[in-house]
């Protein structure tokens, strides 16, 4: 039941033959990094490799942990353990507001912008995401289309799967840890980008979008008469570098 390692069993006959590792893969025809992977367990051997060694080093009792055997423990684990719910971060307003307001603004950009969303053959899934995820502002839902334009998946992701946030991602109404639940974001080839979400400092801070691209930083989409004299203490407080738009820049400027 309680069986010898295999790779405890390796290392144990390799060092009573009074050989080196790169002595025994050479005599089992494999290379001296592949052989350290199998004795220190970071590797399972294959078919092949278990019958070289075997025989090379003269094992009677052999117990391995096939890969199989591994992800039916990880399974078990899974399904005993709750999977967290999606979080849907909540405005001030209904998204379809802040889309309507768009059209009265910009009647010919945002139309043009919506005809290309609505020739996608996932259009079902990324009108569902627009409905769930959370604008701040006209400028903002002009952002989503942008981004949707540009062939970005909707996604539910939890932000801590990508990167560790220098804050922690609250539920700014309960103060709940939410990083770790599924969000509603849009991914590109280049960037994923999360909406409204707040984080837990010296009070509770919410950023208009939050972007991963390798690492963490976040845009805000100012709208007409912004005051940007906290600009330079929000950014000290979250620890991220902040990118600034204008509405002329959501409207035709790049989408970073």
């Amino acid at each position: 039941m309680f069986f010898i390692p295999f790779h405890t069993q390796m290392r144990r006959a390799r060092l009573k033959r009074g050989l080196t590792q790169k002595q025994s893969a050479s005599l089992c025809g494999m290379t001296r990094a592949r052989w350290t992977q199998l004795e220190i367990d970071m590797r399972s051997p294959s078919p092949k490799e278990l019958r070289e060694i075997v025989n090379f080093l003269e094992l009677q009792y052999v117990p391995t942990t096939p890969s199989s055997t591994r992800r039916r423990l990880i399974n078990n684990g899974r399904r005993l353990s709750a999977k967290p719910k999606p979080f849907f971060p909540s405005g001030d307003r209904p998204n379809h507001v802040r889309y309507f307001t768009a059209v009265r603004r910009f009647p010919q950009r945002v139309k043009e912008l919506t005809n290309r969303l609505r020739a996608r053959e996932d259009f079902q899934d990324c009108a569902y995401l627009c409905h769930k995820l959370a604008s701040g502002s006209y400028a903002e839902a002009i952002f989503v289309l942008r981004v949707l334009s540009s062939e970005a998946l909707p996604c539910l992701l939890a932000p801590s799967t990508l990167g560790r946030p220098p804050r922690p991602i609250i539920d700014p109404l309960t103060r709940e840890l939410v990083g770790h639940r599924p969000f509603p974001c849009l991914a590109t080839k280049e960037a994923i980008y999360f909406f409204q979400v707040s984080f837990l400092t010296t009070h509770s801070l919410t950023v208009d979008v939050l972007r991963w691209r390798g690492e963490w930083a976040v845009l805000e989409i100012d709208g007409e008469g912004h005051n940007g004299e906290k600009d330079d203490s929000r950014s000290e407080a979250l620890g991220l570098p902040i990118i600034r738009y204008n509405p002329r820049d959501v409207l035709y400027g790049p989408v970073v």
